[in-house]
């Protein structure tokens, strides 16, 4: 409500004064409803708001708001198609002017999308055209997504009966996020959270969607896939059209791609949509035959084959996938897939086969290190990190001397003072069984 009247911005939108809320309530039942002690029955209905349906919350300094800011947007959407639909005192033009105002505001998207699921579905369908034809793909970078197009899916998404929508806007809107995700260029290292977050939206919008969605007859699937590298598109691409159109041919074609990132991905569509005897073996033919082993030598390769473990862990959770990831720890040559193996068997296996398995390694697996540091301590299990500070990106190798500057880095990180670094160090290494400034061969401690 004092989003529709006043336009405010971010939480000051959710923030009344005491005195204007009364106000409201009281010129609605003597106007509305012609109660006689309008002002008397504001103030009880404030209190009851308040203190018994817990719908408001008291700020304090005369200050009210909604507990939650749920509240807000319902009413604030229920306010907007009153105005239109019931007392149409708001034109359709005034209606779609609110949503070229604020469709790239944060603040109002749930309010749009909540519009439309009130609406009459004709009226819906026209506002979903309409942000539909403010996107211009042939016009588009490839880089900055457009907003207007995530909107109309999610407003799609709340419409009460999609089979009212005409199969001519559906379809529109769905050709035009087909060609997002196969023109997108944004790869992984280019405002990685911003464009993940865009395109797992979009993702996460036409998943509500799902199978229902008007006028999808007119997508025609050829192999096509979004042939950028590591384009986070191509990531999402086999799930979209797995939520959408739901043919495990075509994600069983992808599979077959030259594309690393594609396969992994339809793969990972397969294990999620379809997790039976036929994907498990997809999985591991694809990535535990001899020949992908020998010639997958490098870091991505490497994390395509940690992805696979991953859906096998997921999906399969059972002593032959166990099996599976303790043979990569044990036998694998990639040191980046064998610490990526240890980190699944502590997650899904958790128990004293697995204890000893890296209480076995730690001389040789990074990940075990870290693992067996963090018995030790924070600054133990960080120490082991490639890097202390991002937490991500792998691990040192526990033969080779940890530098000081690193260590530096691991204790700051950790809460250890710098007087107390070297004491923590040396507790450290008894711990482990070596000096870890000279790493688990040249500074073993013991026999």
């Amino acid at each position: 409500m004092q989003t529709a009247e006043g336009q405010e911005k971010g939480q000051a939108a959710n923030i009344i004064q005491g005195e204007r809320l009364t106000g409201l309530i009281e010129s609605y039942l003597r106007e509305e409803l012609h109660f006689d002690q309008a002002r008397a029955a504001a103030n009880v209905l404030v209190k009851q708001l308040r203190e018994r349906n817990f719908i408001l919350c008291f700020l304090g300094d005369d200050s009210y708001a909604f507990v939650h800011r749920t509240f807000l947007e319902y009413f604030c959407a229920t306010e907007f198609v009153d105005r239109f639909q019931h007392k149409q005192i708001l034109s359709l033009e005034g209606l779609l002017d609110l949503y070229d105002t604020h469709c790239r505001d944060d603040d109002w998207q749930e309010v749009l999308r909540l519009i439309c699921g009130q609406l009459d579905e004709r009226f819906a369908g026209q506002i979903i055209a309409h942000l539909t034809g403010k996107v211009d793909m042939e016009a588009w970078d490839g880089e900055i997504p457009p907003p207007e197009l995530v909107l109309a899916v999610w407003c799609l998404s709340e419409v009460r009966n999609l089979r009212l929508i005409e199969e001519k806007i559906g379809a529109e809107l769905l050709l035009k996020v087909v060609d997002c995700f196969l023109l997108g260029e944004t790869g992984y290292y280019q405002e990685q959270d911003y464009f993940i977050d865009y395109s797992e939206g979009l993702c996460s919008a036409t998943k509500a969607v799902g199978t229902e969605w008007p006028g999808k007859s007119k997508f025609h699937f050829y192999g096509q896939y979004p042939d950028h590298d590591l384009s986070i598109y191509q990531d999402r691409w086999p799930f979209f059209i797995s939520v959408v159109f739901q043919q495990r041919q075509w994600i069983e074609e992808l599979i077959q791609k030259k594309s690393d990132n594609i396969r992994s991905s339809s793969l990972a569509a397969l294990a999620t949509y379809w997790p039976d005897e036929k994907a498990r073996q997809l999985i591991i033919q694809d990535i535990f035959s001899p020949d992908f082993f020998q010639n997958s030598v490098f870091f991505y390769d490497s994390h395509i084959s940690s992805q696979a473990l991953k859906l096998l862990a997921q999906h399969w959770p059972n002593d032959e996938t166990r099996r599976l990831i303790t043979e990569r720890v044990l036998q694998d040559e990639r040191e980046w897939l064998c610490c990526w193996a240890v980190e699944l068997l502590v997650e899904h296996w958790p128990d004293d086969d697995t204890r000893r398995l890296i209480k076995e390694q730690i001389l040789v697996n990074g990940a075990a290190a870290s693992l067996y540091g963090k018995e030790h301590s924070r600054f133990g299990q960080l120490v082991f990190y490639d890097s202390p500070t991002l937490l991500v990106f792998g691990y040192n190798d526990p033969g080779e001397a940890i530098p000081s500057e690193h260590i530096q880095q691991a204790a700051k990180v950790a809460g250890i003072l710098p007087d107390k670094i070297d004491e923590t160090v040396r507790s450290l290494s008894e711990h482990m069984g070596w000096d870890i400034t000279k790493g688990s061969v040249a500074g073993k401690l013991y026999a």
